[in-house]
């Protein structure tokens, strides 16, 4: 399993920027023209990053609030205007998502020193989700319900993928047979979700849920898979090794359909690993 823990966030652009279409949705199909670029500049530091944006415009994202200040805030951007989230008394945070309404979700430092995922609107603030039992947790992804899906700590180097809504709270979505930790990354607006989980043999494999069963989508031969994100129809998106050769092995992109199982989608030109590609459109 990967693990993300508390941290002084180092954010490696200068200036957040952010790609615009007309109407791009944000899980479908989109032209592959007519972008321009907009700096969106920071809360008053030298660092931002922008994560998400919604078919509104609306952005989500860190920025540094001073030069001198290493610790980013969580923002919600909209209309040339920041909304600066905060934390809940901690160091800082970052918002990872953002939906149709402009409810963001991402993380937040406590006064304590824990870390505990939030939901963001205008409208009635930041509210803390809550863990299952441990000190951390983030929220990665919402849907147009207003429903979260993210990791929480249960014990040391011990995680579950979670499910929030105002309705039920927080509930594990537990993991493959045998595993020891999950993540769930992605949710689309039917509630179906994505992420990765252990499994018996130690290996990381990307999962698709729904209706309450978690399902292995297996790899493109390695013994590592990360499902990203899924739209409305179901199909997953995210990368894989293709072999367990040598120390460094390569990861290829992946697309996976009920119907047609994982697809390596190769990568660019002359690449080897598509973990971490530039930009790309397929369409």
């Amino acid at each position: 399993m990967f693990y993300l823990r508390k941290r002084h966030l180092s954010l490696a652009r200068p200036l957040a920027l952010a790609l615009f279409t007309l109407l791009v949705p944000r899980l479908a199909h989109a032209q592959a023209s007519g972008y321009f670029v907009t700096d969106l500049t920071t809360l008053g530091g030298n660092q931002s990053k922008a994560y998400a944006i919604n078919n509104n415009g609306g952005i989500a994202g860190g920025s540094r609030v001073a030069p001198d200040n290493f610790n980013a805030q969580p923002f919600f951007w909209s209309n040339s205007q920041f909304a600066n989230i905060g934390s809940f008394g901690g160091d800082g945070g970052e918002a990872f998502a953002v939906n149709d309404l402009n409810y963001a979700v991402g993380l937040a430092d406590t006064v304590s020193g824990a870390t505990h995922p939030f939901i963001w609107s205008s409208i009635f603030g930041k509210k803390d989700l809550g863990t299952l039992g441990g000190d951390f947790a983030v929220a990665w992804d919402i849907n147009n319900a207003s429903q979260v899906v993210g990791q929480s700590e249960i014990g040391a180097l011990n995680d579950r993928a979670f499910f929030w809504s105002s309705a039920t709270g927080m509930q594990s979505l537990g993991t493959l047979p045998g595993g020891s930790s999950s993540t769930a990354r992605g949710i689309n607006n039917t509630a179906q979700v994505v992420g990765d989980s252990g499994t018996a043999s130690g290996e990381t494999h990307a999962y698709f849920y729904s209706g309450g069963t978690m399902t292995d989508l297996g790899t493109l031969g390695g013994n590592l898979s990360i499902a990203y994100e899924l739209n409305d129809e179901g199909k997953v998106v995210g990368y894989s090794k293709i072999n367990n050769n040598g120390i460094n092995p390569p990861y290829h992109a992946f697309l996976y359909t009920s119907s047609g199982g994982m697809t390596d989608l190769g990568t660019l030109p002359s690449g080897r690993d598509a973990r971490f590609p530039a930009p790309v459109f397929l369409g």
